[in-house]
């Protein structure tokens, strides 16, 4: 989470500023540059929020399949503990 945390707070509003850069210099935006640019970086915040759904999916289902296989009463535990 460190990590994350520190690309996102350097290259967030690094990469928010240029892409307003551009809307102003190429598209003439002017002052609603900003404005877009922000928009655009929330887009970023939804694409992540959908992967952080999915995986918590797969997760819920892995830990449920892991806690099943590492039971005291499972199969392969019996097998190694009556040798």
């Amino acid at each position: 989470m460190l990590v994350v945390n520190i690309v996102g707070l350097g290259m967030g509003p690094l990469i928010t500023g240029v892409i307003s850069d551009v809307l102003v210099s190429r598209y003439g935006f002017g002052r609603d540059s900003l404005r877009y640019a922000i928009a655009a970086s929330a887009l970023a915040a939804v694409w992540a929020a959908v992967h952080f759904m999915r995986s918590a999916f797969y997760l819920r289902h892995e830990l449920a399949a892991a806690s099943v296989s590492s039971s005291p009463f499972s199969e392969t535990t019996q097998m190694t503990t009556d040798t």
